[in-house]
């Protein structure tokens, strides 16, 4: 790695060979010229590091349409470092498709020649992903109502809220009607409203989309540090905006925890959630620091001297891997630690001889970004299942509904890991009669799965299933006092979470379905729980059919 002598002051071998494999781009600037550029930075970009070095100023990487605009921006930050400069930009790169990215600045302190450190951040990707986003027709369910982080539709001439979703109500304390009768300006400090309303002025002359930091007021009172992006739209004829408020105070509170370890690590290392980790030829751990501990309720330091095998021999994927590079081969993979998803590579240590002397890994948190994923697949597959059935059900002759039915119930236990689904349509107000069931693979049936069910001696359900609702019960402590024999019923069957949807056609209650977990919990979302709904009435109407003809082929 050709690195100029005089970085050599503050970058030891380690932190060298971390940025030199990081997964991000680094930059080092000295006045405006780059003094240093990562490998990542070099594939990224497509230049080479002699190109970079032999640029007169690093804002020539910037692209034209807002390159004065971060110049002034990067300019004045660097007079006045407090914190964290971050921003998204285009780059100038050796390559045809443009290239987004996102820059974290840091300003090294006490640092005589003023260096700066640019964190380069790829993000083409996600732009892509959101413009296509925009295209998709459930749009407003994905990115407003079932978005997990609160979201507002307020008015632009009163400021009045006129929409809010379910993590809002959630997050803020309040119900949406009492949403629904406030303003913005409820939401703030009696001293933030004037800055408030000049920044809504503003937006009347044509910003279209706007993102800032701000203090909102909860229902108690308290106050949270969100960072809110708002864009205009038209809601039921009004001029409006749409806005995203992102509660910023954990990630905060992260960045308070990165300058504590300043002292013991280059901002390079603490400005992300990563782990920095070495272990000699034995496998005893020779240094482990970095944000990405705290995830694993680990302190830096605190598992240096212990043997990597003994820590995490029940980690089969990972032994292979620090074994790999043992053996003198750089390996990556991901890796599962407590339920934390860690992007790993690992490359070996040589001395001045070129022989190995232990690993050095690199671990970024990359969890949220699984868990999204597996979230999007089932859904996806959730959705697409309950279509089909739809669709299918539509179409098929009463004879063939009981077939169909036991299709269904088998294809949604199976698509999201139940273990037992029972259908009891039914007889009269005081009883239902089995109609389907299925079970798991593994799973023991239900001694009580042929006989009627009483429902009359549970009417906290029967009640609930009469007007429509689904029940939800992630666990029996979720039942309310009154529903004693409901608790009850469900002990007695072992049942750790379940969810009873009621068979509504029309107005009256054909029958009832229950989805439930026999060896772990569950929760669902709203939108699953819509799902299991639509699969209700799909099946009360299916059932209709089959009745009708039953009767129609009597006369």
């Amino acid at each position: 790695m050709n690195v100029p002598h005089r970085l050599k002051t503050f970058l030891d071998d380690v932190l060298l060979k971390a940025i030199g494999d990081i997964g991000e781009g680094i930059l080092v600037v000295e006045g405006a010229q780059i003094v240093y550029a990562n490998e990542t930075f070099q594939r990224m970009t497509g230049y080479a590091e002699e190109q970079l070095l032999a640029l007169s100023s690093f804002f020539n990487l910037l692209d034209d349409s807002h390159k004065e605009k971060h110049q002034e921006k990067i300019i004045a930050f660097r007079k006045n470092p407090k914190g964290v400069l971050r921003f998204q930009a285009v780059l100038r790169a050796d390559r045809p498709q443009a290239l987004a990215v996102e820059i974290t600045l840091t300003v090294l302190k006490n640092d005589p020649q003023d260096r700066m450190v640019a964190l380069v951040r790829d993000i083409t990707d996600q732009k892509r992903l959101q413009e296509a986003v925009k295209d998709q027709e459930l749009q407003y369910k994905l990115l407003f109502k079932n978005n997990p982080n609160p979201m507002f539709i307020y008015d632009l001439e009163s400021l009045a809220i006129l929409s809010v979703n379910d993590a809002a109500i959630l997050k803020y304390g309040y119900t949406e009607k009492e949403f629904l009768g406030m303003t913005l300006k409820d939401l703030r400090r009696e001293e933030d409203v004037p800055k408030l309303l000049k920044k809504v002025d503003n937006l009347k002359s044509g910003v279209n989309v706007l993102k800032e930091t701000v203090l909102h007021r909860k229902k108690d009172s308290t106050l949270m540090d969100v960072e809110v992006i708002s864009h205009s739209t038209l809601f039921e004829g009004k001029m409006a905006r749409v806005m995203l408020a992102y509660d910023m105070t954990e990630h905060l509170k992260a960045e308070s925890a990165l300058k504590e370890t300043e002292k013991r690590l280059s901002a390079i290392i603490t400005s992300a959630p990563i782990i920095l980790f070495t272990i000699d030829l034995n496998g005893i751990i020779t240094m482990s620091e970095g944000l990405g501990l705290k995830s694993l309720n680990l302190k830096p330091g605190e598992v240096v001297g212990k043997s990597v095998f003994d820590l995490y021999r029940d980690n089969p994927t990972g032994i292979a891997l620090l074994r790999k590079s043992l053996n003198g081969e750089s390996a990556r993979d991901v890796l599962e630690v407590g339920g934390i998803y860690f992007e790993t590579r690992c490359s070996p240590l040589k001395d001045e001889e070129g022989k190995n002397r232990g690993v050095m890994g690199l671990c970024i948190d990359i969890t949220e970004t699984k868990k999204m994923e597996q979230t999007l697949r089932q859904r996806e597959s959730f959705e697409k299942l309950i279509t089909s059935f739809s669709s299918k059900f539509i179409n098929l002759a009463p004879e063939k509904v009981n077939d169909g039915i036991a299709k269904a119930l088998k294809s949604i236990g199976e698509t999201i890991g139940m273990d037992r689904i029972f259908m009891f349509l039914q007889k009269s107000p005081e009883m239902a009669i089995p109609g389907f069931q299925w079970r798991a693979e593994g799973v023991e049936a239900d001694p009580d799965s042929d006989k009627p069910f009483p429902v009359a001696q549970y009417p906290w359900f029967f009640q609930k299933l009469s007007n429509g609702e689904v029940i939800d019960l992630a666990s029996v402590e979720d039942l309310p006092t009154e529903a004693s024999a409901e608790r009850k019923l469900i002990q007695n069957r072992k049942v750790q979470s379940t969810v009873f949807v009621p068979m509504i056609y029309g107005e009256k209650l054909l029958g009832f379905l229950t989805f439930s977990t026999l060896r772990s919990k569950k929760v669902w979302t709203e939108e699953h729980l819509a799902l299991l709904k639509m699969t209700g009435e799909h099946l009360a109407r299916s059932e209709e059919r089959r009745v009708g003809k039953e009767c129609r082929s009597r006369w």
